[in-house]
């Protein structure tokens, strides 16, 4: 009795682990170019070539990477996510570093630069300072040449 209850808790324990690792998303890994976008409160914003100091209350610096082409996020979001979804294809995702870092030195790194970024994939239900329909917690970040991108 004691070695069937034993099978059945290993049994269970395996099923438990695979659905758990099967239910995560997988990170998306994309190429680009990282632009700044200056957004306030009020729903306005625009690129900006340059760093700018903002107050995080009336004022958002939010870094994009603009796609080299359109991905479809759909694999890459839980089932939760894709219900705010509405375009499946995106060709500009915000990314939110999971590390820390300053806006300016992370400006001045990668900002106006091609990149490869690496992360996982969500959907905001709402909020001003979200500058695309799709967010990435960016895990790793590479910059692909040194030259500058328009």
């Amino acid at each position: 009795m004691k070695y069937k209850i034993l099978i059945l808790y290993i049994m269970l324990s395996i099923s438990g682990a695979y659905t758990s690792a099967y239910a995560q998303t997988k990170d998306l890994i994309a190429k680009g170019t990282l632009k700044m976008y200056y957004l306030d409160n009020a729903g306005e914003g625009k690129i900006i070539p340059q760093y700018r100091k903002t107050d995080g209350v009336n004022t958002y610096l939010a870094f994009v990477v603009e796609l080299d082409k359109e991905v479809n996020v759909m694999p890459y979001l839980d089932k939760n996510d894709m219900e705010w979804l509405d375009e499946s294809l995106q060709s500009a995702i915000m990314i939110v570093p999971t590390f820390k870092y300053t806006g300016k030195n992370f400006a001045a790194k990668y900002a106006n630069k091609r990149v490869r970024v690496k992360g996982s994939l969500y959907v905001p239900a709402g909020g001003w300072r979200n500058a695309t329909t799709v967010v990435m917690s960016l895990k790793e970040i590479k910059l692909l040449d040194g030259v500058k991108s328009r």
